[in-house]
């Protein structure tokens, strides 16, 4: 029965600590989870202090492979019950595995007193020069997942009668092996009045991709790279629509999956316009996702200002290519 250390760190915040019973659920990739284990500490009156990490070392069983998600229960008892929760690590004491789980949130009878998170990866608004200039950039979406069983366990989840959200790429460096998924809109033929279709790791993006994690084999003077720049879509705390990395995932994943299954059944698709007032092209659709998920304008603003020429990302289409439709 493996061991594992749980370290549960109490956030600084006025009234932050509490005294309450608290509990946690371990889950991983192939639909196990433990029983609810209770976290009792050693001196239960310093328990959950403020700014302060308590460690428990539990045996567990049943669980495969990599931890997907913990959750968190307390019940509203004791002295101070409201709860300040910043972060939970998972160390796996054999492998030397560790999952951290960023939850900065407040526990109570208003807020709830059971949240969950889970260990899946990050999305990133790309940008890489466009495959015939070298000056214009190209926007798209990059999904890294943080391993394996996160990265398949998502995709074949998500919308899986989509067949177009297939396999997660994977990149092998310094030992280590990334996954990620592409997600981009393109225009084909002629360009200009071409209908936009989205594209899952598409050829040159998983390349730029791949540039990006492992430059020492496919970047050199004889063969100039796709210069990828990348920013990290924030989890936003305070919108418990996008305050996990698991449901921004998600999120994104399903609006992709919307827009591919409209572009299966419909001809009525945006064209692609870089000269109009109202450009309309590939950094348009990923503005107009991201919008479509919740984030502010002013978030989006930040995360598409790249290097090198762009058009179009302020453009926001309409939100009804991206949504499910109505049975």
């Amino acid at each position: 029965m493996p061991a594992y250390r749980i370290d549960v760190e109490t956030g600084n915040r006025y009234f932050g600590d509490t005294r309450s019973n608290v509990s946690i659920k371990l889950f991983d990739w192939h639909g196990h989870e433990t029983d609810s284990i209770p976290l009792v500490p050693n001196r239960p009156e310093h328990a959950f202090w403020i700014n302060y990490t308590e460690s428990f070392t539990v045996n567990i069983e049943g669980l495969t492979g990599d931890i997907a998600a913990v959750e968190v229960s307390k019940d509203n008892s004791g002295r101070q019950p409201a709860w300040y929760l910043r972060t939970v690590k998972v160390t796996n004491l054999e492998t030397n595995a560790s999952y951290s789980f960023g939850f900065y949130h407040w526990f109570s009878l208003r807020n709830g007193l059971n949240h969950r998170r889970e260990y899946v990866g990050t999305v990133y608004w790309s940008c890489r020069d466009m495959s015939d200039s070298p000056i214009v950039n190209h926007h798209f979406i990059t999904i890294i997942f943080r391993n394996e069983d996160a990265a398949r366990s998502i995709c074949s989840i998500v919308y899986p009668d989509i067949y177009i959200l297939g396999n997660p790429e994977s990149e092998t460096f310094d030992g280590n092996t990334l996954y990620f998924i592409t997600i981009g809109w393109f225009a084909h033929g002629a360009g200009q009045g071409q209908p936009m279709r989205c594209v899952i790791n598409q050829q040159d993006d998983v390349m730029s991709v791949r540039e990006h994690l492992n430059p020492d084999r496919y970047v050199d003077i004889y063969a100039p790279d796709f210069s990828y720049e990348k920013k990290a879509m924030p989890v936003m705390l305070l919108d418990e629509a996008l305050n996990d990395e698991g449901k921004i995932i998600r999120a994104v994943m399903q609006a992709a999956a919307c827009y591919s299954r409209y572009q299966q059944q419909h001809d009525d698709l945006p064209e692609f316009d870089s000269i109009s007032f109202n450009p309309v092209t590939c950094a348009s659709f990923v503005n107009t996702l991201f919008a479509k998920i919740g984030y502010s304008k002013r978030r989006r603003e930040q995360a598409s200002d790249m290097s090198g020429f762009d058009v179009g990302e302020g453009t926001t289409l309409s939100m009804s290519y991206f949504l499910q439709p109505e049975t």
